[in-house]
């Protein structure tokens, strides 16, 4: 018998207890960003269940055979789903967790780790009796995972348990608001707030995110788009060169950030309000870094797409082709777009 889907808010009539924060710690930022649907915060809440099958990707089924589906990326359902009932079926194969733990799950991209998982660890230890809780984390959790475990939270890799096998059977588990994709919720960005080293955006270092050891999106005429750059006094990093610790306090001084689309705008998130921001794109176009940006109280979002690609080899997805081709990045349209964010 397939489980049947339910919202985590629905899972709250058949959770033992349920942990809420404060109706004046949610907050609703839409009417000040006009066309920003989604910087809002979800109810911020744990449950706590007993008896559950929980997949690979961060899915639960209840005791009762309801899974609560609202809890992971919906394209990772059908999947879990599967597996999720062969469990069932056949439960003699189940690894068990016999000890309580906080359902985490994730994975290792640098940015869904910050803006959709990392938060739920935050929210859960908002309550005093859940923080010795172990962690129940995505398997083989990448080193800045654990780094910024640390740093955010105060917890160290000896509190986390992995997600092995396709289905593990949980005696007990807590389960937070899953803070979902492209929702950047308030509670989300305030996770981050320690991190942020206050300073005058006047006189900030002005940084360019470098794509030149990353596999996809990379920049094909970097060279000569640094030594415009450099002109105006724009360094440039290799996120892959600096401890996690180096790179929030590196962007946490920045008054001005440049980079391809990926990982690295991430790190707005360290920034201060008044960053001025441009994002180099292929064809490509997602709001994720404008919607970010924004959120972070950027004065200016500036963008130059490129219609002068290189596609990646082997891949045969359209989609995937437009999002990871490689580009040429205009310098006339560069430095129109530097100085005008100079000037703001």
């Amino acid at each position: 018998m397939k489980s049947i889907p339910i919202t985590l808010e629905e899972a709250e009539a058949y959770s033992l207890t349920k942990r809420v924060l404060a109706p004046f710690e949610h907050t609703d930022l839409r009417p000040l960003y006009p066309g920003h649907e989604h910087l809002y915060d979800p109810k911020l809440q744990v449950l706590e269940f007993d008896d559950c099958l929980v997949s690979r990707e961060g899915f639960i089924q209840l005791a009762n055979g309801k899974m609560i589906s609202d809890i992971g990326y919906q394209k990772d359902l059908p999947r879990a789903q599967e597996n999720l009932d062969r469990a069932t079926r056949n439960p003699e194969n189940v690894a068990r967790v016999d000890t309580p733990v906080i359902l985490v799950g994730g994975h290792n991209n640098y940015y869904h780790w910050h803006l959709n998982w990392m938060p739920r660890i935050v929210l859960a230890d908002r309550f005093e009796d859940l923080r010795d809780v172990p962690l129940l984390v995505h398997a083989q959790p990448s080193g800045y995972v654990l780094d910024s475990l640390a740093e955010v939270t105060g917890r160290g890799s000896e509190n986390l348990k992995t997600l092995t096998g396709p289905v593990m059977r949980l005696d007990k588990v807590f389960v937070p608001t899953m803070f979902l994709n492209p929702l950047h919720a308030p509670f989300a960005l305030r996770s981050y707030q320690k991190q942020r080293r206050q300073i005058s955006i006047e006189g900030g270092r002005r940084l360019y995110i470098s794509r030149a050891r990353a596999p996809l999106r990379r920049v094909l005429n970097e060279p000569e788009v640094e030594k415009l750059l450099g002109e105006y006094g724009f360094e440039t990093i290799l996120a892959e060169d600096l401890s996690y610790s180096q790179q929030t306090g590196i962007f946490s001084q920045a008054s001005h950030v440049i980079g391809a689309h990926g990982a690295g705008l991430t790190n707005i998130l360290f920034c201060n309000p008044g960053l001025a921001v441009i994002e180099l794109l292929n064809e490509y176009y997602t709001r994720v870094y404008w919607s970010l940006s924004q959120a972070m109280g950027s004065r200016q979002y500036r963008q130059i797409k490129s219609s002068n690609i290189r596609l990646p080899e082997g891949e045969t997805d359209p989609i995937q082709i437009m999002k990871n081709s490689d580009f040429f990045v205009d310098l006339e349209a560069l430095r129109r777009e530097v100085e005008i964010i100079l000037r703001a």
